[in-house]
């Protein structure tokens, strides 16, 4: 999907959840990256990878922790929590949002997950 505020471009690649477990989520989540990445062809865009901040999909951003690929490829993390609040992880608080997320253990009172 995309968007075009004030002159600036977003696409975003959204994935789901299915009853597949963690296997799954990580399948889903690597397919939205190479998806994503497949549709890079304007310089000027924003791009982002939307997917549910359930307990699978926190496992699967586990294994990036400390990684900065995401800032090095330009691509935007938008996590969505179960009542539908998102925001964007910007690029250069990508590698922190993953760090912070090897401490979750669970959800919090809100319904979401960590401070996100």
């Amino acid at each position: 999907m995309g968007a075009i505020k004030e002159g600036e471009i977003l696409l975003i690649e959204a994935k789901g959840e299915d009853k597949g477990g963690y296997t799954s989520a990580e399948m889903n989540f690597q397919m939205g990256l190479g998806q994503l990445m497949s549709r890079m062809k304007d310089k000027d865009a924003k791009y982002g990878l939307a997917f549910p901040l359930t307990s699978d999909f926190i496992k699967v951003l586990q294994k990036y922790s400390g990684s900065f690929a995401f800032e090095r490829l330009g691509i935007y993390l938008i996590p969505i929590e179960r009542g539908g609040n998102c925001r964007m992880i910007s690029l250069h608080e990508v590698i922190e949002f993953l760090k912070d997320l090897t401490d979750v253990t669970g959800e919090n009172e809100e319904g979401g997950f960590g401070r996100y």
